[in-house]
């Protein structure tokens, strides 16, 4: 459940709808006239165009008139009017590094692409927005970024905007380079994914979507996935993507996936996650109960590791949190403790968790090694929002969507 992503992410550090609030880190207000002139400009989206493609399963209308430009295997890539000078330009991966480091990475190919058209060197470019919000049960992250070429009275002023969401097993990234058709390509992008989210079939009992932010800049998002398998066992898929600024110039970039198996009482049966950090694959786990002992293999920075856990007993699954949430709050008790394999915290140890109930139903404390996390559940015994505080960075978490329940039908 959420605990482990919290966990990374420190270390690192329904419908046709957007919910997100994005943050602008530049002031553009002192600019030149012909500058915000410029970035107030938008398009028009009146006729809608068809995406088809049957590989993935997609056929629905997408906003703009699209075409598919060039296609490889795996690969797609197609160009959208927008009503804008320069085309809306879209990828579709079925391998990719992740959202975070996949877009990052598709953004900086067209910076590079705007040094060539333009015939000037890249002279300068700055953080200007972060997003992170849903397009039905879809996370997608935004990156825009601000940059000059050339130099002198020879420099020029550009807006590389950047989406993209993960959907079915496949990445969407579009980019925008163009000043202005903020919302527009915004748009765009929305229902660009609305495709891919309308095809995504899922057989999960369970999923949610949460966003984070660290002192009110969104800088990514965590997803989870429950469902049964043939077993009776619940198989749970969950990622992070962050982008967290370093400084003025650039992110930190991290996608971290993992999935495991947990009994239906919540007990852990087996996992493995990895890690690519800034392009690179930073880590990869996994762990399996052996010869009544837990067995952990695998590489962190190209090293191998391989451990046996002295903690031999139960270890509590992802799933299992919830329930534990659920027994908490419906008991006299105040308090619940268990032991968790968090590979992001120490891979070669079990992690001891206590959660612990406030006076009010709705608000629980998790408190591990590394951190305590306070918030609050809604009636499926999820967490909607949480808050660690650090005094001068606060950390929050915000539930984005929510369908089905934390619990096996």
């Amino acid at each position: 459940m959420f605990s482990k992503k919290i966990a990374l992410s420190l270390l690192g550090v329904l419908g046709l709808s957007a919910n997100a609030h994005a943050h602008d880190f530049i002031d553009v207000a002192g600019f030149p006239g012909w500058f915000n002139d410029a970035m107030k400009r938008e398009g028009a989206l009146d006729e809608p165009s068809e995406l088809s493609l049957p590989e993935l399963g997609i056929k629905s209308d997408v906003l703009g008139e699209l075409s598919l430009a060039d296609t490889d295997t795996g690969t797609w890539y197609y160009t959208i009017d927008i009503g804008s000078d320069v085309p809306m330009e879209c990828w579709v991966f079925t391998e990719y590094d992740g959202t975070a480091n996949s877009m990052h990475g598709i953004s900086q190919m067209g910076l590079e692409s705007a040094e060539t058209l333009n015939k000037k060197a890249l002279s300068g470019q700055f953080n200007f927005a972060l997003d992170v919000g849903v397009v039905g049960t879809t996370a997608y992250a935004a990156y825009d970024t601000l940059y000059h070429l050339g130099e002198g009275d020879q420099k020029v002023a550009g807006l590389m905007k950047a989406m993209a969401a993960e959907t079915n097993d496949s990445l969407q990234v579009c980019l925008h380079n163009e000043l202005g058709y903020r919302e527009t390509f915004k748009q765009a992008f929305v229902a660009f994914i609305q495709a891919f989210d309308n095809a995504k079939p899922t057989n999960a009992f369970y999923q949610t979507a949460y966003a984070w932010r660290i002192n009110g800049i969104p800088v990514g998002f965590s997803r989870e996935s429950y469902a049964k398998d043939e077993d009776g066992d619940v198989v749970i898929e969950s990622s992070l993507s962050m982008l967290v600024p370093v400084d003025a110039n650039s992110v930190a970039r991290t996608d971290s996936f993992s999935n495991s198996w947990s009994m239906p009482d919540g007990a852990l049966i087996n996992g493995q996650q990895y890690t690519i950090e800034n392009g690179v694959m930073a880590s990869t786990y996994r762990i399996d109960y052996k010869d009544e002992k837990w067995e952990v293999a695998g590489k962190i920075q190209n090293k191998d590791i391989a451990a046996t856990l002295e903690h031999s007993k139960w270890l509590q699954s992802e799933y299992g949190n919830y329930l534990s949430i659920e027994n908490l709050r419906n008991s006299d008790a105040t308090r619940d403790t268990f032991f968790m394999w968090s590979p992001d915290a120490d891979p070669t140890s079990a992690l001891e968790v206590s959660l612990d109930k406030t006076d009010s139903s709705n608000t629980f404390q998790l408190n591990m090694s590394l951190f305590t996390f306070l918030f609050e559940i809604d009636d499926n015994n999820a967490p909607v929002s949480g808050t660690i505080d650090y005094g001068v960075m606060k950390m929050t978490l915000d539930q984005m969507v929510s369908i089905g329940t934390p619990k096996l039908p």
